[in-house]
């Protein structure tokens, strides 16, 4: 596993490697760069890995939803994304914030941006036969962000559970129908 900030500004790619597994991996042409997977298929909590660390994602709340990110093996809460109507906003320990915005409608493009409203990291869906997938673009003003790796894991994390949920629906709306 390299490093996520030597490749900024290059074609980086969430893909499922198996349709029947809940796992993902970030992979850029030359290898892989990070990975994040669910244990369980009744549990919220993913474990998403990097070169610079392994974090529990999970979310919580129905109203108000969060997604809050734990240092493996401390449980050291290192940050959460507090989830709203139309995006959310990331908050660390540090005091850094960063937008989770909207930023194309048709394409379904998501990205974290910093307080001038400059995108960090973006995230679009990519077609794909049964699996999910992302290509995802590490903009070079992200390289001195602390924060990126767990940024890229949440991005990611926050959009295959969207995905889930809107698959969960239709299928119950279908059902219903009868």
């Amino acid at each position: 596993m390299e490093s996520i900030r030597k490749f900024a500004d290059q074609p980086l790619t969430w893909t499922q490697p198996y349709v029947t597994c809940r796992e993902y991996k970030l992979r850029c042409p030359d290898g892989l760069l990070a990975g994040l997977r669910w244990p369980s298929v009744w549990s919220s909590q993913a474990e998403g890995e990097t070169v610079e660390g392994t974090w529990l994602l999970e979310r919580s709340g129905w109203m108000k939803p969060r997604i809050t990110a734990i240092v493996a093996k401390s449980n050291a809460e290192v940050g959460c994304l507090e989830l709203e109507w139309g995006g959310g906003t990331a908050v660390f320990p540090s005091g850094s914030r960063y937008r989770w915005v909207r930023r194309s409608f048709w394409r379904g493009e998501w990205a974290f941006v910093d307080e001038k409203d400059d995108p960090l990291v973006t995230f679009t869906p990519q077609p794909g036969f049964f699996k999910y997938q992302l290509a995802v673009r590490i903009l070079p003003r992200a390289i001195g962000v602390p924060e990126l790796p767990l940024l890229t894991l949440l991005g990611c994390y926050t959009l295959i559970l969207q995905a889930h949920d809107a698959a969960a629906s239709s299928a119950a709306a279908v059902a219903a129908m009868g």
